[in-house]
């Protein structure tokens, strides 16, 4: 799965890497390198977000997740779920990290069964592993998307990335 998000959502909305180049300011270069599983940072992933929301908001949209509810109804419910994240230096990041992908795995297992006051309270969880997530430096990122072949095939993808120097002032 890896990067291959980027390229199935380039080829449903028929952009070419070219064309996504002008559009975000994202060069052809590291565009390539997503789409081969390189981890962008944080600037680029923004970037990029903004154009597929404006080009392909019907097959996907790839935002910063400000808080557990918007996650969890992100990912969950879909028919698969991809993770991936940036090679952290801190044990302690990584250990979130993998904390926060079972835990949005578990939650997902059981989603479409649940009452509204059960998703309430798990958003409410994941919120508070998302504040103590950016006080180690790590970003979070979600989207669901359409697979090109079956429009009602949805994946859910989560990313962890890092904070750049540009986004740590954000507040």
């Amino acid at each position: 799965m890896k990067g291959n998000w980027l390229k199935v959502i380039r080829s449903v909305s028929g952009m070419t890497q070219q064309e996504l180049e002008i559009k975000s300011g994202v060069s052809v270069r590291t565009i390539t390198r997503i789409e081969n599983g390189e981890i962008p940072r944080l600037s680029t992933l923004k970037q990029l977000g903004k154009v597929l929301e404006n080009e392909c908001g019907d097959i996907c949209i790839l935002k910063e997740m400000r808080d557990g509810h918007e996650l969890l109804n992100t990912l969950c419910g879909r028919h698969q779920m991809a993770f991936n994240h940036a090679d952290f230096k801190q044990n302690e990041q990584n250990e979130l990290i993998e904390s926060v992908h079972s835990y949005v795995q578990e939650v997902d297992m059981v989603w479409e069964e649940v009452d509204n006051q059960s998703r309430f309270k798990w958003g409410e969880d994941m919120s508070r592993m998302m504040e103590e997530s950016e006080k180690l430096g790590i970003v979070w990122f979600g989207m669901a998307y359409a697979a090109s072949d079956n429009q009602s095939w949805e994946t859910g993808y989560l990313y962890a990335v890092e904070l750049d120097d540009e986004s740590i002032t954000r507040k």
